[in-house]
């Protein structure tokens, strides 16, 4: 099958979004798929193995979208995978002309009022636009249940799979359990982010200072306010670079505030204080034992389930022609 993966986004960042959609891009091509990258990015990306189509400035942006668009449909492919954005043009010429599944990752209505960094007229052309590209394509993928049920989804009608993030252990390298007298815990993430719920660590480690929390991703200047001192930010890492600090903690911390997204299903902690003391005291020196959670959150799982789903619009396209 020929699959061309499309998207906006920043990739300068090299963040864990374009980990993700390397890992996925390789799980596809090692099951036997063509598999085709084209990006619309801010700035230069000549360094990409992926097809970028950078801009600079408003009007650049849409002459970006535009060659964007005929590049995809040129390729030719048997289905395209959308990571759905706001696109200057909307991409519907592209998804009009190609069978398209795209795949929703979070309440945009949402995010967009919690970061304000898009003006209101940004939010009323996505509201505009949105549901012009979601009408056109094929199906949709969404990260959670919750996603799926928005009216924004459901009122297209269209074939609908929930698929949740997940990671591809063959990358990860399984530790040892750390030997620590008392609990030391990590956070990875980006600056900026208020879904990640950085407020909420804070006066966790405020109120356990029995347990060391490691920043990874912050700068000690990144922290706001007075960080606790049992807290420490180790600013940006390569994995190289953080993977000893993961040997040394006994457990993470994933994304806290969700529900400021009005997300509430995928929430990874729920309980007091004195819960989550228990919790990271009971787990010292721990690990857990990869078999356990391999069909969970292993993407080899999750990409197998994701190409089946792409594949059925591919083969009703054929079947059409």
């Amino acid at each position: 099958m020929r699959i061309a993966y499309v998207l906006y986004w920043n990739l300068h960042r090299r963040d864990g979004v374009a980990k993700k959609i390397r890992g996925q891009v390789d799980h596809w091509r090692a099951a036997g798929h063509d598999v085709e990258v084209f990006c619309v990015s801010r700035g230069d990306a000549s360094d990409s193995p992926w097809r970028i189509f950078p801009f600079r400035s408003f009007r650049d942006r849409y002459r970006a979208t535009q060659a964007f668009q005929r590049a995809v449909v040129d390729w030719l492919p048997d289905v395209a995978y959308l990571r759905f954005d706001v696109f200057l043009p909307p991409v519907t010429r592209m998804v009009s002309a190609v069978p398209t599944v795209a795949e929703i990752q979070t309440i945009e209505r949402a995010e967009m009022k919690l970061r304000r960094v898009r003006s209101n007229t940004t939010q009323l052309y996505n509201e505009v636009t949105a549901p012009l590209v979601l009408a056109r394509t094929r199906g949709l993928v969404c990260v959670t249940h919750e996603i799926a049920e928005q009216r924004f989804v459901t009122a297209h009608g269209k074939p609908t799979i929930v698929i949740g993030n997940g990671i591809d252990l063959d990358r990860v390298r399984a530790l040892p359990p750390a030997e620590n007298e008392n609990p030391h815990v990590v956070f990875l993430a980006s600056v900026r982010q208020a879904w990640h719920g950085v407020d909420k660590i804070l006066w966790m480690a405020e109120q356990l200072p029995d347990v060391t929390f490691h920043f990874v991703g912050y700068r000690p200047e990144d922290v706001p306010g007075t960080p606790p001192p049992n807290l420490i930010a180790h600013g940006v890492l390569t994995r190289e670079e953080y993977e000893p600090i993961l040997a040394r903690c006994d457990a993470g911390i994933g994304t806290l505030a969700l529900h400021r997204l009005e997300m509430f299903e995928a929430s990874n902690v729920r309980g007091g204080i004195e819960r989550i003391r228990e919790f990271f005291w009971s787990v010292r020196g721990r690990r857990v034992p990869r078999a356990e959670i391999a069909d969970r959150i292993g993407a080899h799982v999750k990409e197998r389930k994701r190409v089946e789903f792409l594949t059925q619009f591919a083969e009703a396209a054929e079947s059409a022609a």
